[in-house]
């Protein structure tokens, strides 16, 4: 056997070697489905704030995702003597990215990003958005969410 010869089958072989058992790559979460997000520890300044919990219907599209919601939701923030709240109607996650078991998502209406971990039924991650308290004036909420598939 020429050394050009061997060569190319070891090549071949060390290719073919490297995909391991799947050669598409590591599989990402099924993240398809009615999930309930809900938010704690969400706070700004000395602030504390309390978020309704949203059902979104999620739809997937391989590694993207996007979802609706036509609940009403509020957010309420209190630090003693100074309150301020904010409602919305509806909802939506735009431009959902799902990588193995890592997702980041948009909520346009409360200028939202979520960036967390999914394992099957349930997700878990940070949450940051701008909340509106009048005089056009935002200030940045920061904390975390949970999300459960209900279907």
């Amino acid at each position: 056997m020429s050394i050009l010869r061997r060569g190319s089958s070891l090549l071949a072989a060390v290719v073919l070697g490297c995909g391991g058992d799947d050669p598409s790559g590591p599989k990402s979460e099924d993240i398809h489905g009615t999930w309930r997000v809900s938010y704690y520890s969400m706070t700004f300044g000395n602030f504390a704030c309390d978020v309704d919990p949203v059902d979104y219907v999620i739809t997937q599209f391989g590694p993207t995702f996007s979802g609706t919601s036509s609940a009403t939701w509020a957010v309420n923030c209190s630090n003693g003597a100074d309150a301020i709240s904010q409602t919305f109607v509806g909802g939506t996650i735009y431009e959902g990215s799902i990588d193995g078991d890592q997702i980041t998502f948009y909520i346009p209406e409360a200028a939202a990003i979520l960036e967390g971990t999914m394992s099957g039924t349930s997700m878990i991650g940070t949450a940051m958005w701008f909340l509106d308290v009048g005089g056009g004036t935002r200030v940045l909420l920061y904390g975390y969410f949970s999300g459960e598939r209900l279907q």
